[in-house]
């Protein structure tokens, strides 16, 4: 099996992470958007955490249960950096490849009713404006998008890792 314990559970993560993803698209895929997108990362930030702990975990028992930080900093950031990168590449591949148009008409019908919410606070020609620039959207996952998502996720799941080692770490006892 795999020797590098961050790219091995790194890769579960990213499976769990494809495989709900792709339920969610077949069976709803309203849930991409909205309050329920929220609820989507939660859910990422949870796999991405348990397979930090178990990335650590199995890495700390092989070594007779001895983890200092920065050897669990490496292992946990690793997972973190596999999900990310795996993450975005599937996303593109669902918007640009798998899908037929349908979540990007999702998309722009889900903020066309976000900005009719605030319809009666916006001039009117700036509601038409808006909903004009919605409509001619062509792409979701765009190149910036892509770039912004992965530094973005990167620079937070280096946090998580920085956490999840303080909290798992074990230094060896002087002397030992």
């Amino acid at each position: 099996m795999l020797e590098n314990k961050g790219v091995k559970y790194g890769l579960y993560g990213s499976l769990g992470m494809m495989i709900y993803t792709l339920a969610l698209y077949l069976i709803d895929p309203t849930k991409f958007f909205g309050w329920f997108s929220l609820f989507n990362m939660f859910i990422g930030v949870v796999v991405v955490v348990v397979c930090m702990s178990m990335a650590t975990s199995e890495e700390k028992s092989e070594n007779k249960g001895i983890l200092p930080f920065a050897d669990a900093l490496k292992t946990t950031f690793m997972v973190g950096v596999i999900v990310t990168i795996t993450s975005m590449l599937f996303t593109f591949v669902l918007y640009e490849v798998i899908d037929n148009g349908s979540l990007l008409n999702l998309y722009k019908e889900n903020q066309v009713e976000f900005l009719e919410r605030f319809a009666d606070r916006m001039d009117e020609d700036a509601f038409e404006n808006a909903v004009e620039q919605i409509d001619e959207t062509e792409k979701i996952v765009t190149s910036q998008f892509m770039t912004i998502g992965t530094v973005f996720f990167l620079i937070f799941y280096f946090i998580i890792a920085m956490i999840v080692s303080a909290i798992v770490k074990r230094e060896p006892h002087p002397g030992a």
